[in-house]
């Protein structure tokens, strides 16, 4: 377990889990995302619509 302060970008302190869907394969599989006309940079993390 990673522990991130939040003044340094982290979640420190969150009581709940989380779960990371970077690929959204889960998001994909479940119906809950449509990104048909949306391009994603993997390298800068930035969504262009």
């Amino acid at each position: 377990m990673v522990i991130t302060a939040k003044d340094n970008g982290g979640i420190e302190g969150v009581t709940y889990p989380i779960l990371a869907d970077s690929n959204r394969n889960l998001a994909s599989t479940l119906g809950i995302l449509d990104i048909s006309d949306e391009t994603y940079n993997e390298e800068t993390g930035v969504v262009l619509s």
